[in-house]
């Protein structure tokens, strides 16, 4: 998901989301996202961030509501999900954090690439 950066005014070797970042939406349902609205380069009368988006998460079978967060969470230093509360019902979910990693599958770091 397209986000622009800038070097933070504190310290330059860390960045800071210059436009609202798309993925720290919220989930509303499996097929529903609550995007910021990134604000990003308009072209032909259409904001190229929001199409790139759109595109990706509609071949997903995911439909996208743009939130307007910029005054009260992405100038604050947050988006969407830092601003909300979502309560879910996770009776049915399953539960991920008992499964382990199969031996054939190797992690690394970045740096290892």
């Amino acid at each position: 998901m397209p986000v622009l950066f800038s070097a933070s005014a504190v310290e330059p070797s860390l960045l800071k989301a210059y436009t609202p970042g798309i993925p720290n939406g919220l989930s509303l349902t499996a097929r529903e996202f609550a995007a910021p609205d990134p604000h990003g380069p308009v072209v032909g009368g259409h904001d190229l961030f929001r199409q790139a988006a759109r595109s990706a998460l509609a071949a997903q079978g995911v439909r996208v509501r743009w939130v307007a967060d910029l005054s009260w969470a992405h100038l604050l230093g947050g988006e969407v999900h830092c601003a909300t509360n979502a309560l879910r019902d996770t009776r049915s979910t399953a539960r991920w954090w008992t499964y382990s990693v199969p031996s054939t599958v190797r992690l690394t770091t970045p740096s290892e690439g």
